[in-house]
């Protein structure tokens, strides 16, 4: 008994440097602040947060279009759960991780999309209501040299090609809602 708890000691605590090691190498996420102002009459505003860790590489964008194509919205939702670079919070909230974030290049600085998969809540799935068909987020945020800047969220979408083989994205319900004040909060 008092072997094994000498030799215990050691390994937990190489454990846990690793562990810390192997998080220290991580870069800090850029955090944007935002509000949602949604398109329903009599909607209220919601404060969030948009954490960008990593970029999704075009290899990486080129074999989700090909999961698409061949397995269909299914396969795409299973293949971008293996994936993380960054997450959308609503304020006191954990969130959701986002899958694929593209960052571009723009005239007034850069336009950033992030797309995840959005937790389908319980009762959609008890109920087998609509919105159940729409399985992805999708954030788009304008942004000056500053980080400032607007956007757009979809908080329920279709992902799909169409017959002339084109990205659709199908919106449920009001469409886009607005993201305004947006700002980086860190680098």
């Amino acid at each position: 008994m008092g072997i094994m708890r000498r030799f215990a000691y050691p390994i937990v605590f190489l454990l846990c440097s690793s562990v810390f090691l192997l998080a220290a190498d991580k870069p800090k996420p850029i955090v944007y602040s935002a509000t949602v102002l949604p398109a329903g009459a009599g909607a209220r505003p919601v404060s969030i947060k948009l954490y960008v860790s990593g970029e999704t590489t075009d290899s990486e964008v080129q074999q989700l279009a090909t999961t698409l194509k061949s397995g269909g919205m299914d396969a795409l939702e299973k293949a971008m759960d293996k994936m993380e670079n960054g997450r959308v919070a609503p304020m006191r909230t954990t969130g959701t991780k986002v899958a694929v974030v593209r960052i571009k290049k723009t005239d007034k600085g850069q336009r950033i999309l992030m797309v995840t998969n959005r937790p389908i809540t319980f009762p959609e799935l008890w109920n087998s209501t609509r919105s159940s068909d729409y399985p992805f987020g999708i954030v788009q945020l304008d942004l000056d040299d500053q980080g400032k800047g607007d956007g757009a969220i979809i908080v329920a979408a279709k992902i799909q090609f169409t017959a002339d083989n084109q990205i659709d994205v199908e919106s449920y319900g009001l469409g886009r809602n607005k993201l305004m004040a947006v700002s980086r909060l860190s680098d």
